[in-house]
């Protein structure tokens, strides 16, 4: 491994996701997996959803999930533009909390559907009810033009 360090960002449009060093990062493109180590040739790609890796002497220290994007190498510094990007634990508690919305939402769509079936129910009770009344008082009528 170099002495010096590689920098990796990782940027998403409305924040900084990391910018560290590392000896060693590596990363998916559309062409390939890519290894950078200091003194790395100005490179620049399409990525492929997936995982950057830092490493630290040979072992993965930390990694951050991407989906899509871009990748700049330039000057010992790794750049990764993402629409979405993250550690996987927070991509996972991300997914996890959409889901949890999304029952909600559901939950929400079941109550108004029974509520609507509810207000159905009770329009049906209504109109048979005058239904009924209006056949006791013509039915009423009937019997006492009968005496």
């Amino acid at each position: 491994m170099s002495d010096r360090p590689v920098r990796l960002r990782v940027l998403m449009p409305n924040r900084v996701v990391v910018d560290k060093a590392y000896d060693f990062v590596r990363f998916g493109t559309l062409e390939g997996d890519i290894g950078v180590l200091a003194g790395h040739e100005t490179y620049s790609a399409v990525l492929n959803d997936g995982v950057v890796y830092g490493h630290v002497g040979n072992a993965v220290e930390d990694r951050y999930t991407y989906l899509g994007g871009i990748v700049n190498v330039e000057n010992d510094c790794v750049s990764i533009l993402s629409p979405i990007a993250d550690t996987p634990e927070k991509i996972f508690e991300t997914i996890e909390q959409v889901n949890g919305e999304r029952k909600d939402v559901e939950e929400s769509e079941k109550l108004s559907k029974l509520e609507m079936h509810r207000v159905e129910t009770a329009l049906r009770r209504y109109l048979v009810h005058v239904d009924v009344s209006s056949y006791s008082i013509i039915r009423g009528n009937a019997d006492k033009s009968d005496e």
